[in-house]
C-alpha cells in the first residue's frame, strides 16, 4: 500500500500556523483545569535536531499522559519562508512529532524580548477563555510530565486567583531593571493563571514600548507588577523549576559560561535526584541531552554517581563544589552496592517502583521459557519437564558452543520479545535445572517490593538474575540484601544461568549484544547496572549448574 504523500500547509493567514489548522482552533485539551504550554522557539531551532528532540520527548510524554494539556511552539515571522515551513510540516508527518507550531508577526532575533510579549499577546487574544493556566518556557527547557502534573495539581484550587508562579528572582544589584523591589519569574519556565493574563493582556503593548532593559523575563515581571499588582512567587519546593548553573564532569565542577548572551553548559550524564524531581529543568543544549535524560526519566534509571573532589576545589570554587556534594548526598541510586564498588561512596537505594495500575492482577510465573542451547548437543529432558510441570512453555534457541553464540542467542530472544511487545522475557541457559521450591521462591521475588516490583512496571524495570553471584561479601555490606530475598549485582556473575529481563532493558540489551558479541554475558548485567537499571540477583539460587534435577 502506497504511503500517502504529505500535503503542503494551507496558505498563511494573518497569524499562520504550519500545522494545517487555524491557530485559534487549537484547544483539544479536556477537563476543568486546562493548561497551555507555550514554548518560545524559532524556525531554525524548531526544525533542527534539538527541536525534533524536544517535540518527541517531553512534549510527547505530556500530551500522551495529560489530556488536559496542549503544547504550542511559537516561532517568528514566517512569510517568505515557505520551504522551511514545508520542511516543518513534513517532519511532523514523517516523525509523528507532537505539539503545534504557530508563527508570530515578529522577527526571530536574540534577545527574544519582542517575541515574549507577542506570545503573551497571542495567548490573550486567542486562548484566554480556553485554558485555566498558561505556562511559558524556553525550548532548551525540559518538562518532567509526572512532576509537572503534580505541580499543576497544587495550583488548581487557586485557578480563580491571579497567579504568577515560577522561580522568583530580583536581578543583580548593578542592573537597572525598574522592578522597584518586585520579584520577577525566570524566563526558563513560569506560569500565569487566566485571571492574571486577563488583566495583563490589554497592557502588553504599552509595556513593550516602555521597557527599561533588553531582558524579556524582567520586563514581563515589571508589566505584571504594574498592571496585575502581583509579583512572582516561588513554589515552596524551589526545585520544581530548576536551573543548572554548573555541571559535574570526572569528579570536577565547572560553572556555566556565556557567549553572545547565550548559556553554554554540559548536561550531566548522571543526574542527581534534584534533576529528576524538577517539573521544569533548564537548560538542555543538545538533542542527545534530551533523548538521554528523557530515557532516564521514563525508565527511572538512577545510575551510580561519581563524588566530587572537594579537596581539589580552589578557594573560589568551594561553594560550588559543596553544593554539588550536598546534591549527590541527597540523591539515591538503584544499585547502592554497585555505587560503593565503583565510587567507594555509599548512597541510599531509591524507593521501589510504584505498583502498576493492574496491581490487583495476581502475580504469576512467566508463560514461556526461552532456552539457549548449544547446537548438536542432546536436549536435557529434565529441564524441559520441570518447565512443563510449571506450565511454562519451553522455546529452544539453538546456538553454537562459542561464547559469541550465547550472546547471539540472547540477542535473538530479546529482539523477538521486543517485537512481540512482551513485558518480560524469561531466559534459561541449557545445562541448568531448577532448584527445589523454584515456583514459590520465584513468586516470592516477584511479589517483593524491592526485588520484583520493577518487573511489573509499564515503562521502567531491569533484570533479576535467578542465581546468587557466589560472593558472600554481598551479605556483609548494608543495603545489599533485601530481607534475604534478593541482592544487588555489583560484580559480573560467571554465567547467566536464568534471568528475567524487563522490556525497559530490551533496547539497551540489544545495543550492547550487537557491539559485544564475544564478551561474557555477566558484563551485560554490570553495563545495565552502571546505566542505572535495577539489577538484582536471587539471594539464594533458584537454578543449579547440573543437567540432573535435585531430589526434592
Amino acid at each position: 500500500q502506497q504511503q500517502q504523500q504529505p500535503q503542503p500547509p494551507q496558505p498563511p493567514q494573518q497569524q499562520p500556523a504550519p500545522d494545517d489548522k487555524p491557530a485559534a482552533a487549537l484547544p483539544s485539551a479536556v477537563g476543568e483545569n486546562r493548561v497551555l504550554i507555550a514554548v518560545a522557539s524559532d524556525l531554525a531551532s524548531v526544525t533542527s535536531d534539538i527541536g525534533i528532540a524536544s517535540r518527541s520527548t517531553w512534549t510527547r510524554a505530556v500530551l500522551s499522559q495529560q489530556p488536559n494539556v496542549d503544547v504550542v511552539y511559537f516561532i517568528g515571522y514566517c512569510p517568505g519562508q515557505e520551504d522551511e515551513l514545508m520542511q516543518l510540516h513534513q517532519q511532523k508527518q514523517q516523525r509523528s512529532l507532537y505539539g503545534r507550531v504557530v508563527c508570530l508577526d515578529t522577527p526571530d532575533m536574540y534577545p527574544p524580548q519582542r517575541k515574549e510579549f507577542k506570545i503573551w499577546e497571542y495567548l490573550h487574544n486567542h486562548y484566554l477563555s480556553a485554558y485555566t493556566f498558561f505556562v511559558k518556557m524556553d525550548q532548551d527547557s525540559y518538562i518532567n510530565a509526572e512532576e509537572f502534573a503534580n505541580t499543576m495539581k497544587l495550583l488548581h484550587p487557586l485557578n480563580s486567583t491571579a497567579l504568577y508562579y515560577g522561580r522568583a528572582l530580583h536581578g543583580r544589584e548593578k542592573e537597572t531593571l525598574g522592578l522597584e523591589g518586585h520579584a520577577y519569574c525566570s524566563g526558563m519556565g513560569y506560569i500565569l493563571s487566566r485571571p492574571a493574563l486577563e488583566r495583563l493582556g490589554p497592557h502588553l503593548e504599552d509595556c513593550y514600548h516602555n521597557v527599561q532593559s533588553n531582558h524579556s523575563d524582567t520586563e514581563i515581571g515589571r508589566c505584571v507588577a504594574q498592571h496585575v499588582h502581583i509579583e512572582c512567587k516561588s513554589f515552596r519546593r524551589m526545585n520544581r523549576i530548576r536551573p543548572l548553573y554548573s555541571f559535574r564532569e570526572n569528579g570536577h565542577v565547572f560553572p556555566m559560561s556565556r557567549h553572545d548572551g547565550r548559556i553554554h553548559i554540559k548536561f550531566p550524564s548522571t543526574p542527581v535526584r534534584a534533576d529528576f524531581i524538577a517539573a521544569i529543568l533548564h537548560p538542555l543544549k543538545t538533542a542527545a541531552d534530551f533523548y538521554h535524560f528523557h530515557t532516564q526519566v521514563e525508565k527511572r534509571l538512577r545510575p551510580p554517581l561519581q563524588p566530587v573532589a572537594l579537596s581539589e576545589a580552589r578557594e573560589a570554587e568551594k561553594r560550588m563544589y559543596q553544593d554539588h556534594f550536598r546534591l549527590i548526598q541527597a540523591s539515591c541510586v538503584n544499585n547502592p552496592a554497585r555505587q560503593v564498588a565503583v565510587w567507594q561512596q555509599p548512597l541510599a537505594e531509591c524507593p521501589a517502583f510504584d505498583p502498576p495500575k493492574d496491581s490487583s492482577q495476581p502475580v504469576t510465573l512467566p508463560h514461556t521459557a526461552y532456552i539457549i542451547r548449544a547446537q548438536n548437543l542432546p536436549p536435557h529432558p529434565a529441564l524441559l519437564q520441570q518447565l512443563r510441570n510449571l506450565e511454562m512453555e519451553p522455546v529452544v534457541v539453538e546456538v553454537t558452543s562459542a561464547t559469541d553464540s550465547w550472546n547471539s542467542g540472547l540477542l535473538a530472544i530479546v529482539k523477538a520479545a521486543r517485537t512481540l511487545n512482551q513485558r518480560t522475557v524469561f531466559v534459561v541457559q541449557d545445562g541448568v535445572t531448577l532448584e527445589c521450591g523454584f515456583e514459590n521462591r520465584l513468586l516470592e521475588i516477584l511479589h517483593h517490593v524491592q526485588c520484583g516490583a520493577h518487573l511489573r512496571s509499564p515503562a521502567g524495570g531491569g533484570v533479576v538474575l535467578l542465581r546468587r553471584t557466589n560472593d558472600d561479601a554481598l551479605f556483609s555490606w548494608p543495603g545489599k540484601v533485601n530481607n534475604g530475598v534478593c541482592q544487588h549485582i555489583w560484580t559480573a556473575p560467571p554465567t547467566l544461568g536464568a534471568a528475567l529481563f524487563h522490556s525497559g532493558t530490551y533496547d539497551e540489551t540489544v545495543r550492547w549484544l550487537e557491539a559485544n558479541r564475544s564478551e561474557p554475558l555477566g558484563d551485560l548485567l554490570l553495563h545495565l547496572a552502571d546505566l542505572g537499571y535495577v539489577t538484582k540477583a536471587a539471594a539464594h539460587s533458584l537454578v543449579r549448574d547440573s543437567p540432573e534435577p535435585p531430589q526434592c
